[in-house]
């Protein structure tokens, strides 16, 4: 199975992913729309970077306010993509202690990582809500479009809310032999 058929769940098997309860699906629903908005912002950012390319090289006129709507979006796709990643394990580990542990040193690993990664992303939320109020409230904003900046960081704080919802979604479903079991591979152990 490629790398792109892994994360193509078929339509059907989300309905039998069996969640520990209907707050397990609402979850990974979220973290699925957000996905889909985080590549979209991804191809804007594209599809503005070569408008900019190709004014500034062959017409000597570059899309005026690139660097601030790449940053704003770069943002938002980080945040808002954090949490279908947790869904599917697919952040970067380095697992070379991991694999050497027994079953029970690997699965005690697992929950501490989780469990320390969720503690983190629950303060990194609460702080970017706070911050995005403090922005609100100054009125800070990009200089040529306008973007108000606390709309950012509160999109970018309800990203982070939406991976601590997907960490606790993964220490519940920690497996005693396999550490984390993700969304996709139990939803492949039923078929």
């Amino acid at each position: 199975m490629d790398e792109l058929e892994k994360h193509a769940i078929p339509e059907p098997v989300l309905d039998t992913i069996t969640p520990s309860s209907k707050a397990e699906a609402v979850i990974f629903r979220i973290n699925q729309a957000l996905h889909f908005v985080a590549g979209f912002i991804l191809m804007a950012m594209l599809a503005l970077t070569m408008i900019d390319v190709v004014g500034r090289k062959f017409f000597d006129r570059p899309f005026t306010g690139t660097i601030e709507l790449t940053e704003a979006g770069l943002v938002l796709v980080i945040y808002l993509a954090m949490g279908y990643a947790q869904h599917f394990d697919d952040h970067v580990t380095i697992d070379l202690l991991y694999e050497a542990l027994p079953a029970r040193g690997r699965r005690v690993l697992a929950v501490v990582a989780a469990v320390t990664a969720a503690t983190i992303g629950l303060f990194l939320a609460w702080r970017l809500l706070l911050y995005s109020k403090l922005l609100s409230d100054s009125g800070y904003a990009t200089p040529n479009w306008n973007i108000p900046l606390g709309v950012v960081a509160g999109i970018a704080g309800l990203g982070a809310t939406t991976f601590v919802a997907a960490m606790i979604v993964t220490v519940w479903k920690t497996d005693a032999a396999h550490g984390p079991v993700s969304t996709a591979v139990q939803a492949e152990e039923q078929l």
